[in-house]
């Protein structure tokens, strides 16, 4: 059974924090949890508080909370907030503040399917086995 932890309109780029999700998708939620403490990145405590809200989500729908995985991690831009910055002569310069959407998608089992594979791996499995068969 899946638990769906979301958390909208977060400050901060979603191009910072995409890093941060592609190290523990697919990944032990206790394992991610103890990476994130130790990560020294601006959006890692919003996902390790993302994370622990899910176990206990888990615990409280009878799961068991150390067979728990991230099945999927996806960060999404959110709208910007426009100001303006007044500048001499007149001119005004404007500041765009960044935001972002967090989805996180929690599992008690492992899938043949959410393993981590590459689209890339993928490709050159295909190109071989293709060169193979000429």
């Amino acid at each position: 059974m899946e638990i769906i932890v979301k958390n909208s309109f977060q400050k901060g780029s979603a191009k910072k924090i995409r890093p941060i999700l592609s190290l523990i998708k697919n990944e032990n939620a206790h394992k991610a949890m103890e990476s994130l403490k130790h990560m020294n990145k601006n959006g890692s405590d919003e996902i390790y508080k993302m994370i622990k809200n899910g176990l206990s989500r888990a615990e409280d729908a009878d799961f068991d909370a150390d067979k728990m995985f991230i099945k999927k991690a996806q960060c999404d831009k959110a709208k910007e907030l426009k100001r303006h910055r007044f500048e001499s002569k007149g001119r005004v310069s404007r500041i765009k503040k960044h935001q972002h959407h967090l989805l996180l998608v929690m599992d008690d089992k492992m899938d043949n399917k959410s393993k981590s594979i590459n689209k890339s791996d993928k490709l050159i499995k295909k190109n071989h086995e293709s060169k193979k068969d000429k």
